[in-house]
């Protein structure tokens, strides 16, 4: 019973914290977003802090599952998306400095039929 008690109590706390929430939109002249009320902020605190510890950042926002706090919260952005495209660091042969390391790329030789035709796909041009 004391587990239903506890539950209850939360709940009591959710809605109560809740109803305080929707009044502080309306004095603000807001309207709730769409996606929720508390979530749309937890978004964007997690996503705002992309660059920090996963950990520091779970912790400071309540998440106790990290999973949950990268799938559900941290989300992609513009910003983010174009710093990992065009800013990204460049490799380098000792990890730090000196000169820039370009992968090499060698095509696979079939070495099992070496010498015979290539097999057919079964699809016509």
């Amino acid at each position: 019973m004391e587990t239903y008690d506890r539950y209850l109590k939360l709940m009591e706390v959710a809605v109560d914290v809740a109803w305080r929430l929707r009044k502080a939109y309306r004095r603000a002249g807001l309207t709730t977003l769409n996606s929720g009320l508390w979530h749309p902020w937890r978004r964007k605190f997690a996503t705002e802090r992309k660059e920090l510890p996963l950990k520091d950042v779970a912790l400071a926002g309540g998440w106790r599952d990290r999973n949950t706090f990268l799938v559900c919260y941290q989300q992609p952005d513009p910003e983010t998306l174009t710093r990992v495209v065009l800013h990204a660091p460049k490799l380098r042969d000792n990890g730090l400095e000196a000169t820039e390391v370009t992968p090499v790329v060698t095509p696979r030789r079939n070495t099992k039929n070496a010498g015979s035709k290539p097999a057919s796909t079964g699809t016509t041009v």
